[in-house]
């Protein structure tokens, strides 16, 4: 993999725009022989007390919400190395179990069987042709005592892997090729940043689901699983300089975040999916930004939430942007969203979000940054610590 590959998104972008621009930073008499990023890149809950952070450094840390937010991780192991962009996805598949990004051809099942997660250990390893990629995006859901696991890659190729226990997962079927000769980035790169599953149009006694992915290249593919059959392919904005970076999903709805090229760019949108069609259609579209004179502000991560609007709850997008600023905006109708308010919370460079079903938001970039949001009782039913529910919001600093 090409250095170029191995350096996070926002400063890559925030140098081909420093080249497009003629910008040329002053140069002292010294040869660079490369840097380790140890920012945050991905964030997930792997129980209902205990998150993990993956950082570009390849290591990944797993806290107790509880003292997350001092800095004590329970554990710290390396995963990957750097020049694989580091631990790109955490996914729960089962109670005690998760999966994460390894290298170019493998990913990893981690276990515990403490259940506390200081015993964790490597309980598999998923090994696929090396050309898809390492692992950027996953989803999961039960079927019939299995766990259907759906992975994204950097080659823009989708991995479907069913297994009911860590040593018995296997691929299904081929890999699913969502790349376009024309991806919507001047790097050329396919990764598939984002993938959810969609709770819409499941028939009685149907067995198949419904992912909808975000990619790097500009397109939302939805794809029948397990069978892989692509049902749309949309580019998110035809007009875009830059990929997706993340996507959140709550029934119908969906957030994309990206990065916003100049002031008239946007790097939040919002889509509905019609069941129908299998085709997002845009509603709205945001630009999160505190200075309009920036080349760049990059959306790292969204989430779904519900948020107390006086006393009623009202469905909205967490957002989080490299200027360090978290946002909330507010779903209207189902038709539009608008911004509410924004906190700075960061550092710049931006962080990853993991919002679970209780309300704990985990926010982590270099550092941890720990919030409860006040919500009402909420149901669960498929056990998955990080797919909630729409829950009430309202910030307050742990």
């Amino acid at each position: 993999m090409s250095k170029q590959s191995a350096v996070p998104m926002v400063v890559r972008s925030h140098r081909q725009l420093e080249s497009q621009l003629g910008i040329t930073p002053p140069k002292l008499p010294i040869s660079s022989l490369g840097a380790t990023y140890t920012m945050a890149q991905v964030a997930a809950w792997i129980d209902s007390e205990r998150y993990a952070v993956g950082r570009w450094d390849g290591s990944m840390s797993i806290f107790d919400f509880s003292d997350g937010a001092n800095g004590r991780p329970k554990i710290t192991i390396a995963v990957s190395t750097p020049s694989t962009e580091g631990v790109q996805m955490i996914e729960w598949l089962a109670p005690k179990l998760i999966a994460t990004s390894n290298d170019e051809g493998s990913m990893l099942l981690w276990s515990t069987s403490r259940g506390d997660w200081e015993d964790i250990d490597v309980a598999n390893t998923l090994a696929y042709p090396a050309t898809l990629g390492v692992a950027n995006s996953a989803t999961c859901f039960s079927e019939n005592g299995s766990v259907c696991l759906v992975v994204g890659h950097a080659g823009g190729h989708l991995t479907i892997w069913k297994g009911s226990s860590p040593d018995s997962f296997a691929m299904v079927g081929a890999p699913v090729d969502l790349t376009t000769p024309a991806p919507s980035n001047p790097f050329g790169l396919q990764n598939i940043r984002g993938a959810a599953l969609l709770d819409i149009g499941v028939g009685e006694g149907s067995s198949a689901r419904h992912v909808i992915t975000g990619s790097e290249n500009g397109l939302i593919c939805v794809v029948e699983v397990p069978t892989g059959r692509v049902l749309s392919r949309t580019p998110y904005n035809p007009g875009a300089q830059r990929g997706i970076n993340a996507i959140s999903v709550t029934g119908k709805h969906v957030a994309v975040a990206n990065c916003a090229v100049g002031p008239a760019d946007h790097n939040l949108w919002y889509f509905t999916v019609d069941a129908a069609t299998w085709r997002p259609e845009l509603r709205s579209k945001l630009n999160l930004t505190i200075d309009g004179s920036r080349a760049q502000v990059f959306n790292f991560d969204v989430a779904w939430c519900l948020y107390d609007d006086g006393g009623s709850g009202r469905a909205g997008v967490l957002a989080s942007t490299e200027e360090g600023y978290l946002w909330l905006a507010s779903l209207q109708d189902d038709v539009t969203i608008a911004v509410v308010g924004n906190q700075s919370i960061t550092s710049p460079l931006g962080c990853a979000l993991a919002l679970n079903t209780s309300g704990q938001l985990a926010v982590s970039a270099y550092d941890l940054y720990n919030f409860q949001l006040a919500v009402p009782p909420a149901s669960n039913a498929s056990g998955h610590p990080g797919q909630m529910t729409p829950q009430m919001l309202l910030l307050e600093a742990t």
